[in-house]
């Protein structure tokens, strides 16, 4: 392992000279994957386009009429106000307000945000930063729930983590150019969705980024937490409660901390999507240092460092109901199963220690890893089409998991044994001796299932699914 992160120190120290004239708030538009003919190659340049991402969509939002504007403030940077603005993509819409529930249009781009009457009565205003859940069957789910309802991850003060998707440009003028935020639309579209993509000769313009998704998860900073370590906002946090189950509705204004961020990027290269996932370094410990109790850190904010060894349950789901505004929330001892990869260890070494990073809230983020495809078509004109024989792409790194955001899916430790009965191998893959894997998340083999409301492919975007018919 520390032979690979050495060689990838290496391959990445010829590209650190530039980085005094970068326009860092631009997002990169793919790789050029042309003159790449290793992994370890690949890996390293999909790494730094993740955190050059990440860089350029955590810039300052720009303000208009007082609210934040999807678009960078280049008079400001990464170090302003200490990390408590709201960034570029924190102004992007949201995927409910995309798809909402009369399956109108969205708001034009840049749009002030809508705030629920439950906030309004509380003294939110038009523009401020929402953070929504919604009520189903008597469980709150959606954006304090994890994708597919794994469940709510509570942290060591017993504060839910609030969950968001948002979209830029490119995705929200698709959305709204091809008519597809209501089942109407997607019927009269009937094709599979072929979102825009980035470009690696790009010149600087919002187009040539290529479409590029997002899921956040904040957390209420509270006790124990220095909020100065975050990335931070004000954000109202609205729940509307489920009448069936005796849930009012809810908002309170709470100052929240960025704790992990799934960036997806749609380029010329990776038409199966660059998948990236960061996370805030206090979040959980490894698994092996759980066990050990040899723990890098003091303390975490998903990990009681009291409860080591195996003493305490982890990765667990909390008991029913779950209702953020219920008292006694027991937190969740989180641990991470999957080590960060080699790659990204070796940028997260480079990005943390030089500007813009540098000095500022930001140097608390690592990625944990990156996942594109290995195995694509012939390209033509740089641009890569899939190959039917491996629809999939054969992706590196071949598991990915976010402890905030695949909390309950991330796989199995060594030494245990699966519902089968099958023993799991201590590395990452089965051996030749049989045996099952231990890492069993994979992005883009549960995106791969993502279908419209018609049933036609949405290219790896569940979002689609949640278009509403329109009203009459």
């Amino acid at each position: 392992m520390k032979r690979r992160i050495a060689a990838a120190l290496l391959a990445v120290m010829a590209a650190t000279a530039a980085h005094a004239s970068a326009d860092w708030w631009v997002p990169p538009g793919d790789v050029d994957r042309a003159s790449l003919s290793t992994l370890d190659e690949l890996e390293t340049a999909y790494a730094e386009l993740a955190w050059k991402t990440f860089i350029a969509i955590n810039w300052p939002a720009m303000e208009k009429d007082g609210n934040p504007y999807p678009g960078p403030d280049t008079g400001k940077d990464l170090s302003h106000d200490g990390g408590a603005y709201v960034s570029v993509w924190e102004a992007w819409p949201t995927a409910e307000e995309m798809f909402g529930p009369d399956g109108a249009a969205p708001p034009p781009w840049g749009a002030p945000r809508s705030v629920p009457p439950a906030c309004e009565e509380r003294g939110a205003q038009g523009g401020d930063i929402v953070l929504q859940a919604t009520s189903k069957g008597g469980d709150v789910a959606s954006e304090f729930v994890q994708a597919f309802r794994m469940g709510p991850v509570p942290d060591q003060n017993g504060q839910y983590t609030w969950f968001a998707i948002q979209a830029n440009k490119a995705m929200h003028d698709y959305i709204v150019d091809k008519e597809l935020y209501n089942v109407e639309g997607q019927a009269a579209f009937g094709r599979a969705a072929d979102w825009p993509r980035g470009r690696h000769d790009s010149t600087g313009s919002e187009e040539d980024a290529g479409s590029i998704f997002v899921k956040g998860a904040w957390k209420v900073l509270g006790d124990g937490d220095v909020s100065g370590d975050f990335h931070r906002i004000e954000s109202w946090l609205y729940n509307p409660g489920d009448e069936d189950a005796g849930i009012p509705p809810s908002c309170r204004l709470e100052s929240v901390g960025l704790a992990a961020l799934h960036i997806v990027h749609r380029t010329n290269s990776a038409p199966q999507w660059a998948w990236a996932t960061f996370e805030h370094v206090a979040n959980a410990p490894l698994y092996e240092d759980a066990m050990s109790g040899d723990l890098p850190r003091d303390s975490y904010s998903y990990f009681d460092t009291s409860c080591i060894e195996g003493a305490c349950e982890y990765n667990r789901l909390p008991a029913h109901p779950w209702n953020p505004d219920r008292s006694g929330i027991a937190p969740v001892q989180v641990v991470r199963l999957g080590p960060v990869g080699a790659a990204a260890a070796a940028q997260n070494a480079r990005f943390q220690g030089e500007d813009p990073v540098k000095g500022t809230v930001f140097a608390n983020y690592m990625l944990v890893d990156t996942q594109f495809a290995t195995v694509l078509g012939a390209p033509d004109k740089g641009v890569y089409p899939i190959n039917p024989a491996y629809p999939a792409g054969e992706p590196a790194a071949r598991f990915l998991a976010n402890t905030l955001i695949e909390t309950y899916i991330q796989g199995l430790p060594p030494g245990s044994k699966t519902s089968s009965g099958y023993p799991v191998t201590p590395g990452d893959r089965a051996g030749a001796g049989g045996g099952a894997e231990r890492m069993t998340s994979n992005c883009v083999g549960c995106h791969a299932d993502a279908v419209q409301t018609s049933g036609f492919f949405s290219n790896y975007v569940y979002m689609l699914n949640r278009a509403a018919s329109r009203s009459k």
